[in-house]
């Protein structure tokens, strides 16, 4: 598929290039709400792709340095103990989920969207994305050409999923995160500590900056203002 150029902007119920080509028109049959939390989520479709792909490509990165791990391990006669660790549950929907937004026709994962937003599971017909009640939720311009139009109709159609996997997925870092800091805070509760001795979790916790930036691009899908620990 056609690499995208530039960040999309929002003019109204249209997305236009930063050259102002409209790339496409949200519809005017949904709410003031609905059209906004499209519009925010299209928007961010680029960034969330980016963010998805690099999610699993760190996760195959991680299998296959586990498979390497292990087979040495066999073969050096030290199987013993050995735990073998599969894909989480959300990885094959992550997996499916960009090979749609790059254009794949062939992934048809089923997912059950959470209800933070109005936003509901899109699919294709032509250049219209519709909802899964079968409305018209945006139509991709012509203007853009076949090729350009049909890898934003791809990657706008998949960016509800990328929302929730990446919301999910750096949920799930950030939960790990608080709870270290309650643990170590209840931990220290509970020790004679000398008064000069610093108590565990209880200085600010320090979000990394790539976990900071995966929840402050799902706050902008979201169209909401970003929090810490939110």
């Amino acid at each position: 598929m056609l690499k995208f150029d530039g960040v999309l902007t929002v003019n109204g119920n249209a997305l236009k290039t930063r050259m102002g080509v409209v790339v496409a028109v949200v519809s005017t049959g949904l709410s003031p709400e609905e059209a906004q939390a499209y519009l925010n989520v299209f928007v961010s479709s680029q960034n969330l792709l980016r963010s998805a792909e690099q999610t699993v490509t760190a996760m195959l990165a991680g299998f296959e340095a586990q498979e390497k791990r292990i087979s040495t391990q066999r073969l050096g006669g030290y199987s013993a103990g050995t735990r073998y660790r599969g894909f989480p549950n959300w990885f094959e929907r992550a997996v499916q989920t960009v090979a749609r937004a790059n254009g794949d026709e062939s992934s048809r994962y089923k997912s059950n969207m959470s209800a933070k937003t109005c936003l509901r599971p899109l699919s294709i017909e032509g250049n219209i994305i519709l909802d899964d009640r079968g409305e018209t939720v945006v139509t991709l311009s012509k203007e853009l050409g076949e090729e350009v139009s049909k890898s934003y109709t791809f990657l706008f159609a998949a960016s509800v999923d990328l929302l929730d996997i990446i919301d999910f997925t750096s949920g799930e870092d950030l939960a790990e995160i608080e709870q270290a800091f309650k643990t170590g805070r209840e931990f220290s509760k509970h020790e004679n500590l000398p008064a000069d001795v610093p108590v565990l979790g209880e200085a600010p916790s320090i979000i990394p900056d790539e976990l900071r930036a995966r929840r402050q691009l799902v706050a902008r899908g979201r169209g909401e203002e970003y929090k810490d620990w939110k």
